[in-house]
């Protein structure tokens, strides 16, 4: 089985961890699958909204595992890592560059941003809807390498969802999502 597989294992018990009311308490299960299989000490998280503080909070509160938070204003990382006080295992990403820099290869980043924002007014008097999640993997794009991986945590369309892992899986990148469970998950 590879890296890709356990990565689908832990992600469904961080969302087991993270997302039931009374929380399975994974959290010792999840740092050995991400350190030990995946071969990860760190892993990057992109979007400092409800979901990726929940994410953060629930990753930092048992862990050896390091977090490099990035969200695209660089205020709401200073402040949400200096709330937190000094930590060796939580630093702050002000760039993406920064943010991939950080992590060693291969790099794994979860991707907390919205699934999607409807009725974006535009400069010429329209609305329309955008796709946060395509816009972080279109920035990603020049520097992800073979064999990271995006995980998303987003609530994003089944049809978004399969777009985006097609066109990731042809650079190498591998791509989970919340929808992945074990059972559609196929071993590498």
């Amino acid at each position: 089985m590879g890296r890709g597989f356990h990565i689908r294992i832990l992600f469904v018990l961080y969302c087991l961890n993270v997302f039931l009311p009374e929380p399975v308490s994974a959290h010792r299960l999840c740092n050995t699958l991400l350190t030990e299989i995946a071969g990860q000490h760190k892993i990057g998280v992109i979007g400092l909204g409800p979901t990726g503080e929940t994410l953060i909070r629930a990753t930092l509160q048992d862990s050896t595992i390091a977090i490099i938070a990035y969200d695209r204003r660089p205020s709401k990382v200073y402040k949400f890592v200096s709330d937190r006080g000094p930590s060796g295992n939580l630093t702050g990403a002000f760039t993406l560059n920064e943010l991939v820099e950080m992590l060693p290869a291969p790099r794994t980043l979860v991707m907390a941003v919205p699934a999607r924002i409807e009725n974006v007014p535009q400069a010429d008097g329209t609305k329309k809807t955008i796709l946060p999640p395509d816009e972080m993997i279109a920035k990603l794009w020049l520097l992800l390498k073979p064999d990271d991986t995006i995980i998303d945590a987003t609530d994003s369309l089944e049809e978004d969802t399969v777009r985006r892992r097609t066109f990731l899986e042809a650079k190498g990148v591998h791509f989970i999502t919340a929808q992945d469970s074990l059972v559609t998950s196929q071993p590498n």
